[in-house]
């Protein structure tokens, strides 16, 4: 799909305002760690992966291409950062191997057309 200068310009202002919600939320999460004492790196990687996810959600809804990689890191990070929350381990590298698996999958069932 051949991107139009408009959709090029709309999806640098998804990306900078991305960065602009992801910095406010990264320093937000860490003012809320550093007042009160507690660890909340779980709520780090929950911000940064809803920010890649939700920046790909909406280039999806503005026929813009979606990025393969930022969708993989926003759904990594969200996995790693539910998980702490949760009290659980999650195993990250077998995790990636999964998703890597899913991603090859989803790509070929989809240039499929099915």
């Amino acid at each position: 799909m051949s991107m139009t200068t408009e959709r090029k310009a709309l999806n640098k202002q998804l990306e900078t305002t991305s960065w602009g919600i992801f910095f406010i939320g990264l320093g937000g999460i860490l003012a809320v760690q550093s007042i009160y004492k507690i660890d909340v790196k779980g709520g780090i990687f929950i911000t940064i992966g809803l920010v890649l996810v939700a920046l790909n959600a909406v280039r999806y809804r503005r026929q813009i291409p979606v990025s393969k990689f930022t969708l993989f890191i926003g759904i990594v990070t969200l996995l790693v950062g539910i998980s702490d929350l949760a009290g659980f381990k999650l195993p990250v590298f077998e995790t990636i191997i999964i998703l890597v698996g899913l991603f090859i999958l989803l790509g070929a069932i989809s240039r499929r057309g099915g």
